[in-house]
């Protein structure tokens, strides 16, 4: 993703436990201004901080919710985010087979 035309890439495996979410963003959002200070990281850290318990789209909404109220005026850069979160409990993970979830 991107516009780089020699991007370099790194893959990795991360393992989400039941209940754990992994998120995914722009730098639209860290580089949402209020003045000249920027929302950065440490601030999406906290903000995340404040959705544990919620689902992958209550996540999504308090940090939007959270750069919104920070941000004065209109979005300079895009701003996007993914969040992928594991169902919580003790069931192993779904696979999934051509769309369909396989048990």
């Amino acid at each position: 993703m991107g516009i780089v035309e020699d991007a370099e890439f790194t893959d990795a495996t991360v393992t989400l436990a039941p209940g754990d979410a992994l998120l995914l963003y722009t730098d639209g959002i860290t580089e949402s201004r209020n003045g000249m200070e920027l929302f950065g990281e440490a601030r999406l850290a906290a903000a995340l901080a404040t959705c544990v318990g919620r689902d992958a789209l209550g996540i999504v909404q308090g940090l939007g919710e959270a750069v919104a109220g920070f941000r004065s005026g209109r979005a300079r850069d895009d701003l996007a985010l993914l969040v992928i979160r594991a169902e919580p409990g003790n069931r192993p993970p779904a696979r999934a087979v051509a769309g369909r979830p396989v048990r």
